[in-house]
């Protein structure tokens, strides 16, 4: 009586993991792990364009792929909105010498920062394009602080960090705990524009 012995593989992504399945196109052997069901087998995470997550792999759908272009469109559209709309900001500080309400420029800015990521990206939705677009209503603050920094006051650079030392002037900057907590809540508005 004459037995057959199976020859015994190794899966290419999981090296230590033997295997006898194999990727139904490219022929590679593939572990449990690494396998994708597909209409015609079993492949691996090459042939079905397959990334690793954090529970295994999966197929990414189209409107999260996003090309380098599409990203550097964003990041550029973002900086428009958080320059124009931080020295807008600004000058609304400076104008009618509101300090904390000026608040209410946040949630205008993160609208108008994710919208503008999520349209120039193309309706595009991943981890990164909300990270643009939080960003944005960020330096839109630092803009605004800045814009108001220097034109309220003749001081030179060199002379802001006294002149922030007060807390008269924290507060017409925005330099508050409510101004700050409104700042984190607009980005995290701004990001829920593209989330996954």
């Amino acid at each position: 009586m004459q037995t057959t012995v199976e020859e015994e593989f190794f899966c290419v992504n999981h090296p230590k993991e033997a295997t006898l399945l194999r990727c139904s196109k490219c022929l590679n052997p593939i572990c449990g792990r690494c396998a994708m069901r597909t209409p015609v087998g079993w492949r691996c995470p090459d042939c079905t364009g397959a990334v690793a997550g954090r529970t295994g792999y999966y197929v990414p759908t189209l409107l999260s792929q996003v090309t380098s272009q599409q990203y550097l469109k964003a990041i550029a559209g973002m900086l428009g909105v958080a320059i124009i709309g931080g020295i807008a900001w600004g000058q609304f500080r400076l104008l009618g010498d509101w300090g904390d309400w000026s608040f209410w420029f946040v949630f205008a800015i993160s609208l108008l920062s994710g919208e503008v990521v999520g349209r120039i990206s193309n309706e595009r939705r991943n981890a990164q394009l909300m990270w643009i677009a939080g960003t944005g209503v960020v330096i839109a603050a630092l803009v605004a602080a800045l814009w108001t920094l220097g034109i309220s006051n003749d001081l030179e650079p060199s002379q802001w960090l006294l002149y922030l030392g007060e807390v008269p002037s924290r507060r017409y900057l925005g330099f508050t705990l409510p101004n700050a907590f409104f700042v984190v809540l607009g980005a995290l508005f701004a990001a829920q524009r593209v989330r996954e």
